[in-house]
């Protein structure tokens, strides 16, 4: 049943329907195909901008202000905007990207509707919060302190106690400023960076993330909540390389069968994992890493995973993140679509990250042309541009694109990654010192 024939069911044939109307709070990576996601339901779409300005700019673009009915800028408190939201009769709120996640939950309770508690907003997004909450249940989770200065993360590493140590901001994202250290002169480095600068999203770090290292395989597991159920969207096993910085960065994600004898334990843990952080209603993205112990959360973000694009996804398995997020947040999951460990899957699928070397730019359309053509080749999540800078991929989000690669068995999908790399090392990019005259724009996109 559709919620246009629910709602005249309700209130009669002739009675004026009343479309949802839906506020995203940072509309922006993933989340700005959400807009269109809910228009396919007959709902609207109300931008609420808590940072109007990311820092990265892979956020930056794929907002959209025609998108949706109203765009509201917050500023000062939260007054003016939930009054704001109320008038604009907004029957429910969203995070769109981390930097949403703490202003959702306030604006869904001060506004009466499903949201997560702001009491533990925290355990959300401050990743030593998230650690402390995981520890308080006896759940398995990295050992992780928060470092205001060197002299503490200097106190940390020891009480760790074994090397490589994780460092990173407390609250950001995409693997933004990780390093993995392997001696106290690199964590001296890495903690005067981080404490020296501003996250993705433009804020000050105010402390220095030192976190164990935990060792296996690492997976992606993408969860909807409603009332506190969780339903399984999908699970990636997620792989990544070493720099000679002592970085690591995204090489792939390739999408689990549902069958696969690993999901069940994977779930099961993220599912506890989600009440200890306090996630009962929307999205969340978790990173675990499953060791010979069992499964170890890294950190979870309560929002949609990042870099997706909803329409290649969709043609891979039928659904999406998004999707499955849109149905719980109208209230859909509630009719016919009942929480599982099972998800959508119609054919192999790997998101395979593009990596340039120092001193490229992207090259000539016809090295475009070449990549979209080979067997496998999905569709690109963002447009690469001849002649377009392309600074050495560090983490995720100065990675030039995300590839989206299908086929009929792993072992094809597999053939087409590795053309890639091929068209990587010879083609795709151009040194920058080479003045390219700009070409035509690769348009599979997301959309």
């Amino acid at each position: 049943m559709t919620i246009d024939s629910l709602e005249r069911q309700i209130n009669g044939a002739n009675a004026p329907l009343m479309r949802p109307r839906i506020a995203l709070v940072d509309p922006y990576s993933t989340a700005a195909q959400t807009a269109g996601a809910l228009a396919d339901h007959g709902a609207e779409t109300v931008a609420v901008l808590a940072n109007p300005d990311p820092t990265a700019a892979a956020h930056r673009p794929a907002f959209a202000p025609s998108d949706y009915t109203h765009v509201h800028t917050v500023r000062g408190g939260i007054a003016n905007t939930v009054n704001t939201l109320a008038a604009l009769g907004v029957t429910g709120v969203m995070a769109g990207c981390e930097s949403g996640v703490a202003l959702a939950d306030q604006l869904a309770r001060a506004l009466g509707l499903r949201g997560n508690d702001p009491a533990t907003s925290s355990a959300r997004r401050d990743k030593s919060a998230m650690a402390r909450a995981l520890r308080a249940v006896g759940l398995a989770h990295p050992r992780t302190f928060a470092a205001a200065n060197v002299r503490e993360a200097r106190r940390a590493v020891e009480m760790i106690g074994a090397w490589p140590v994780v460092l990173k901001p407390v609250a950001s994202s995409g693997s933004d400023q990780v390093v993995f250290a392997r001696s106290m002169a690199e964590v001296d480095r890495a903690a005067v960076a981080i404490l020296g600068s501003r996250d993705v999203f433009g804020h000050a770090n105010p402390a220095v993330l030192c976190q164990q290292y935990v060792s296996g395989t690492q997976f992606a597991v993408n969860t909807v909540s409603r009332s506190g159920m969780h339903r399984l969207a999908e699970v990636w096993q997620d792989t990544r390389t070493g720099t000679a910085a002592h970085r690591m960065i995204y090489d792939r994600m390739e999408l689990l069968r549902p069958e696969d004898q690993r999901i069940p334990d994977l779930f099961a843990y993220v599912a506890r994992c989600l009440d200890a952080l306090g996630i009962a209603e929307g999205p969340a993205h978790s990173e675990v890493v499953l060791t010979i112990s069992g499964p170890v959360l890294i950190e979870t973000g309560a929002r949609l995973q990042g870099g997706d694009c909803v329409r290649l996804q969709r043609e891979a398995s039928g659904s999406s993140h998004t999707d499955i997020a849109v149905e719980a947040l109208l209230g859909e999951i509630r009719r016919g679509r009942r929480p599982s460990a099972h998800y959508p899957y119609r054919k192999p699928v790997t998101q395979l990250f593009l990596q340039a070397p120092r001193d490229a730019m992207i090259g000539p359309a016809e090295a475009l042309d070449a990549l979209l053509a080979i067997p496998g080749v999905a569709g690109l999540v963002r447009p690469l541009r001849p002649g377009a800078a392309a600074p050495e991929t560090v983490d995720l989000l100065t990675s030039p694109g995300t590839v989206y690669v299908t086929g009929r068995e792993r072992k094809n999908v597999q053939s087409t990654c590795e053309q890639i790399r091929r068209l990587e090392a010879a083609g795709l990019y151009a040194a920058a010192t080479d003045r390219t005259a700009p070409g035509t724009v690769a348009v599979m996109e997301a959309a």
